[in-house]
């Protein structure tokens, strides 16, 4: 399965292979320091409910990277808000911190793109693109519809419907695009039906 990133600016990527290889091997360039990505991974790691824990053993990242991070942002007094915090004000200035690379950015790229900091950017699944909402209610389509319903109500192939309930539980966008005969009719269905049936909000 292809995995694509769009934003705003419908970067050319779309369709590509061996995504990640290709993507992050040059992130500023990719995503431009006024983009809605650069600015949803900078207010994420400016986000005073972002913390080690968080980035740790959430998003994850390792933990020196994490430590670093936060150490970066909080100052010497290791306090957010405070006189001596030094927010990321560029994406450089993030990939230049100590232990932070290509997984890493990659790994917060992931968590603060579905958990809502960049509702303004698509991501391409299979020719298929998904803002974080539509995500999210995918997944929840996904993981919650009886193999009945997917098969029946939503007219998914049946082999994709029964690989869908097998792979149970999907955590993630690029788990659900992975899975045996999920293309992209089976996705756009899923997304259709998450707005159909707003339960999942």
């Amino acid at each position: 399965m292809h995995r694509t990133l769009m934003g705003a600016l419908l970067l050319s990527c779309v369709g590509c292979t061996g995504a990640s290889d290709t993507l992050w091997a040059d992130l500023p360039s990719l995503f431009p320091e006024n983009s809605p990505e650069a600015a949803g991974m900078l207010a994420f790691v400016n986000d005073p409910d972002v913390d080690v824990a968080l980035l740790d053993d959430v998003v994850p990242l390792d933990q020196r990277a994490a430590k670093a991070i936060i150490a970066h942002r909080d100052g010497t007094d290791a306090m957010w808000g405070t006189a001596d915090d030094d927010y990321f004000d560029t994406l450089r200035e993030l990939d230049d911190t100590p232990f932070v690379g290509e997984s890493a950015l990659e790994a917060m790229f992931d968590y603060a793109w579905l958990h809502g900091w960049m509702e303004d950017v698509l991501r391409g699944f299979d020719g298929v693109g998904f803002t974080p909402s539509e995500a999210r209610g995918t997944l929840w389509v996904a993981n919650d519809l009886s193999f009945e319903r997917l098969d029946e109500e939503l007219s998914l192939d049946r082999r994709a419907a029964s690989a869908i309930v097998e792979a149970r539980p999907i955590r993630s966008m690029d788990q659900l695009a992975a899975v045996d005969y999920v293309g992209e009719a089976t996705l756009r269905r899923l997304r259709d039906a998450a707005w159909i049936d707003s339960d999942w909000e």
